[in-house]
């Protein structure tokens, strides 16, 4: 019960006030792909700093959320989107990130299953869009209207935090399945669809043969029995993602 006690008397008379606390932001890269293209959803600032500015979508964590909490509520205020995949990539923690304040930036990584896109800008951004990633280093975006980005333009670090997020996704390509959360569907998919989704991670194009080689030897790729829509003189045949192979 001492212990118990001496831990209440700290608490009690504990003083936060003696260190400096920085606020907790997350931002969120809310990544999609349409024919092996990689797409990234953008908002534009409404207000300052940076107003129009295109930046990630993002905000500040509330008191009472957890940064997982956070990272949801964000991605679906600002964009309106929901995402198939979201995980933690990283704490963007540079003095000097945001001019406001001491900001440090909780970045999420999240993958919008492939398929219509439809965007509500929220909150503090005043657009919200669809990028393509045409280069990655140094790193341009091109707009649905054709705009073209450099990172230089960017709010923030957020060239940094997605240049970042690109290294990451192209590192868990072959050891995670991460590519296969691109896809529309898990349990039904043809293998050119599988390969674009692999294109969109690497960010390069796929031999096929190879990539078909290469792919069943790391997972289970087992066929459904069914066929998809004919393409041209051929009727693709439908697969469904079992896991990995086992050693």
């Amino acid at each position: 019960m001492k212990a118990e006690d001496d831990e209440k008397e700290f608490l009690e008379s504990y003083d936060p006030s003696i260190y400096d606390r920085p606020s907790v932001a997350v931002d969120i890269l809310p990544f999609t792909q349409e024919t092996g293209r990689l797409k990234i959803i953008m908002v534009k600032r409404g207000k300052p700093p940076f107003k129009d500015a295109w930046a990630l979508p993002g905000g500040f964590m509330r008191i009472n959320e957890s940064a997982d909490e956070a990272a949801m509520r964000e991605l679906e205020e600002e964009t309106g989107m929901k995402a198939s995949r979201i995980e933690q990539l990283y704490t963007f923690s540079d003095p000097g990130r945001d001019p406001r304040m001491r900001v440090l930036s909780v970045a999420y990584l999240c993958i919008i299953a492939e398929g219509p896109i439809s965007l509500a800008a929220g909150t503090d951004a005043s657009e919200a869009e669809v990028f393509t990633v045409a280069d990655r280093n140094p790193l341009e975006l091109i707009s649905t209207s054709g705009a073209v980005i450099h990172e230089d333009n960017l709010a923030f670090d957020h060239a940094e935090i997605i240049r970042t997020a690109l290294a990451r996704m192209e590192g868990k390509a072959w050891y995670t399945d991460i590519a296969f959360a691109f896809l529309r569907d898990r349990e039904s998919f043809t293998y050119k669809e599988l390969m674009y989704a692999f294109e969109a991670v690497l960010g390069k194009p796929q031999v096929p043969s190879n990539f078909r080689r290469k792919v069943n030897g790391i997972w289970r790729i087992e066929p459904t029995g069914k066929y998809g829509p004919q393409s041209g003189l051929r009727i693709p045949e439908l697969f469904r993602f079992a896991g990995r192979n086992e050693k």
